[in-house]
């Protein structure tokens, strides 16, 4: 890939659109642990992949990224009742293999819920009265799922999000899941309580109410008040034996997936390991199980949404909490899914830049954002939107961020190959995957949801999701592809907050409306790899720039793209673009600081460009000022002064100066500068015409036009902007930076031009 700079090889006499490559220095240094130790040896290859160049380009060798992990759990391995406290396999047989007769009580159960439910969907399926019966199928499902507790439950409440995978009445059914779990005794909670406070819990409460105010999967919830402040405070209290109940059932699942692995390698090239896709999922469902845990993440994630706008995180009371209790500030709202679909659109997208900002740019991601954790709040005074339950959480370091940017940059564009080396990079492919055989594949399945903007119902309407199926199927016959284990967190995640998304617009595309947040990285970010996929963006893959495509991702990072279904339509202005005002705003202010230092090298060009165009198109007029008059009659030659100094005629002069200083733009450059013109006009609202034809009368004339006129024949917004130079605000100081550059950078140009003519007329 090349960029446009100055100072790396840009030619100044004519030669604009070849650049010389840029070299990008290899990402930082791994650290020693990724998620777990991986079960075999060749599914290691997948856990740490390294970076591999296109077959086009040279390779670079880098060092693996760290791949994301769940923050680190702090404590003893071991209860006192022996039941270990961390998801540790080996722990977990010591200690189920210690207690058959409970183990084989639990299989009964399941067994005796599960046989007779499948018995169930087989006769409907058989009979073809499958959807005719869903509401009653569903209802048996969620009462059967309550019945086997915690593990089961969860499962429940993660499919019961997703309108584009259940209908309307089964995801009813399953929701009742979020809040309307069995309660346990307040007599118990009380119990609990003083247990883990140490302390009788009237000495701490000045009251609690009698019954819990919700309640969920793990724990329930009273609402209290401190007797030390006053403040109601919210009081988690973890389920009894919740703890022995989910490490048995992980247990019994951790072996029913070794099983299903061995089908997998028998049948299939797939890598996926999902033995240890299970034990991410576990770490996290076990992580949950602690409390004083959970308030260090909360507290921290606090810190982080402190400034963002309409995201609130109540305040935790650590001195409260602990193992199996949790005591937050107590927030009024209600479920995000219970507002109508026009707060669901509105709230979705503060939640959309919040999520955005945990996951490309600080790194500790929230990764349970199911519709019981995302509030909206009655007291819009502190947010509009609050996040509750961090139990999981996980990091996602800088390296993993900065590859997910790239690789949806890539998605956008449609470049498969590139895609490729970002899969590698994440674990999804291995490094010895033969790009030739993938690159196809990879397009016949993920063109189509580029196509339909990223979007998962407009997908499945278009009658593409089954076939995408297929495709999907196939490929994992031919393609040893894998699911990295830290990416069944983060789809969790993911497919949590389109589903809450798509009960307000069901027309809503998860990827492209992330690409606003995306741009503005861009062009924030100076980073040497966030500024490769600017250039991607930008450049062609022959070095040429393309203006019109920054000023497409300008108009998106201001939340203004093109109507297109497409994902993201990188050659398309939006009918509606933004001012010329509202863009020199976005590029003077912080947002815009990764992308001044490169349109700063292509102005200064541009600048060049037009000054010899318009030397060239005024040489003419140069030359009859310069001139004698012509004599009416034939002049004797004898009358004609001698020239002892051999000076050429001055129309011969002429043109030796004007190609030196400013040579014939060549074809391309012609078209370079007439895109220039257009998209000028455009941004300033005038008619492409009036800037390509100008003289400078013309120009003076628009000029000193009063502002307000509309009639495509002002400079008025040009001419505010221009104000801006005699401003002494922070924008101000910075456009006149900008313009110092860029004046240095062309008479730079022209100093090495008279440098190169004076040795040439020396000689």
């Amino acid at each position: 890939m090349r960029l446009s700079f100055l100072s790396r090889g840009a030619s100044t006499n004519g030669t604009l659109l070849n650049r010389a490559p840029l070299k990008v220095n290899p990402l930082p240094r791994c650290l020693e642990r990724v998620l777990a130790p991986a079960s075999k040896v060749n599914r290691r290859a997948a856990r740490w992949p390294l970076n591999v160049a296109a077959p086009d380009a040279p390779s670079v060798e880098k060092e693996p990224i760290k791949l994301p992990e769940l923050v680190k759990v702090e404590g003893p391995l071991v209860g006192e009742d022996g039941i270990p406290l961390v998801y540790d396999k080996k722990l977990l047989e010591e200690y189920w293999n210690k207690r058959p007769g409970q183990m084989q009580q639990r299989w009964t159960f399941f067994l005796s819920l599960s046989v007779p439910f499948i018995s169930r969907l087989v006769r409907d399926y058989t009979a073809g009265t499958l959807v005719q019966n869903e509401v009653e199928i569903a209802e048996r499902a969620r009462i059967n799922m309550e019945k086997l507790g915690p593990t089961f439950i969860k499962l429940g409440q993660t499919v019961s999000v997703r309108p584009d995978v259940l209908s309307d009445a089964v995801r009813g059914e399953l929701q009742k899941l979020q809040n309307n779990v069995e309660i346990f005794p307040t007599e118990l909670a009380r119990e609990i309580i003083e247990a883990e406070l140490g302390q009788p819990l009237d000495e701490i409460f000045s009251e609690i109410s009698e019954e819990p105010v919700a309640a969920a999967s793990l724990a329930q919830v009273y609402k209290a008040r401190l007797r030390s402040s006053g403040e109601y405070v919210a009081v988690k209290v973890q389920r009894p034996a919740a703890l022995e109940t989910i490490s048995r059932d992980l247990y019994v699942m951790q072996r029913a997936a070794v099983v299903y692995q061995q089908l997998v390698d028998r049948w299939t090239v797939q890598k996926t390991d999902y033995v240890e896709l299970l034990d991410t999922w576990a770490e996290g469902f076990y992580q949950e199980l602690d409390f004083e845990r959970e308030a260090r993440n909360q507290a921290r994630f606090g810190d982080i949404v402190e400034d963002m706008d309409g995201i609130y995180v109540p305040k935790v009371y650590m001195e409260y909490s602990s193992r199996r209790l949790l005591v937050t500030e107590w927030v009024e709202g209600t479920k995000l899914t219970q507002s109508s679909p026009e707060e669901i659109q509105r709230l979705i997208k503060i939640g959309k830049e919040c999520y955005l900002k945990q996951l490309l740019e600080v790194g500790f991601f929230h990764c349970d954002p199911h519709p019981g954790n995302l509030l909206k709040m009655t007291d819009e005074s502190k947010g509009q939107l609050c996040i509750i339950d961090f139990g999981l959480v996980t990091e996602v370091p800088e390296d993993v961020r900065d590859v997910m940017v790239r690789a949806t940059i890539h998605l956008a564009n449609r470049d498969f190959s590139q895609l490729i080396d970002d899969f590698v990079e994440l674990g999804f492919l291995p490094t010895n995957i033969d790009r030739n055989k993938v690159a196809p594949l990879m397009k016949t399945i993920l063109e189509p949801y580029v196509v339909q903007g990223g979007g998962a119902k407009g997908f499945i309407e278009n009658g593409n999701f089954q076939q995408m199926t297929k495709d999907m199927i196939s490929a994992t016959v031919e393609i040893p592809f894998a699911i990295p284990p830290y990416f069944s967190l983060l789809g969790r995640a993911i497919v949590s907050l389109e589903g809450i998304a798509l009960v307000g617009d069901p027309d809503y595309r998860m990827v492209m409306e992330s690409y606003p947040y995306i741009a503005r990285r861009l062009l924030r970010d100076n980073k040497a790899s966030m500024n490769l996929a600017l250039t991607e963006i930008l450049y062609s893959k022959d070095g040429k720039f393309r203006p019109q495509r920054l000023s497409v991702l300008l108009n998106s990072a201001l939340d203004n793209a093109a109507n297109s279904s497409a994902f993201v339509d990188f050659d398309s202005m939006p009918e509606d673009s933004a001012s010329l005002e509202r863009i020199i705003e976005l590029l003077l202010s912080e947002d815009g600081a990764g992308v001044r230092q490169t349109l700063i090298q292509e102005l200064s060009m541009a600048l060049d460009l037009v000054l010899r165009q318009a030397g060239r198109r005024f040489s003419d007029q140069v030359l009859s000022v310069l001139a004698p008059p012509t004599p009416p009659f034939p002049v004797p030659s004898f009358l004609v002064p001698p020239n002892p100094f051999n000076f050429p005629p001055i129309k011969t002069a002429q043109t030796q100066i004007l190609d030196a200083f400013a040579p014939t733009l060549t074809p391309e450059e012609e078209v370079y500068v007439r895109s220039l013109f257009d998209l000028t006009a455009t941004l300033a609202g005038v008619d492409p015409k009036v800037v390509e034809n100008l003289t400078p009368e013309a120009l003076l004339k628009l000029a000193t036009q009063p502002p307000g006129q509309n009639d495509g024949s002002s400079f008025s917004e040009l001419r505010d902007v221009a104000g801006l130079l005699g401003s002494s605000s922070e924008q101000g100081e910075r456009l006149r930076e900008m313009g110092t550059s860029i004046f240095e950078n062309v008479a730079q140009m022209y100093n090495q031009r008279l440098n190169e003519f004076v040795q040439r007329a020396a000689r």
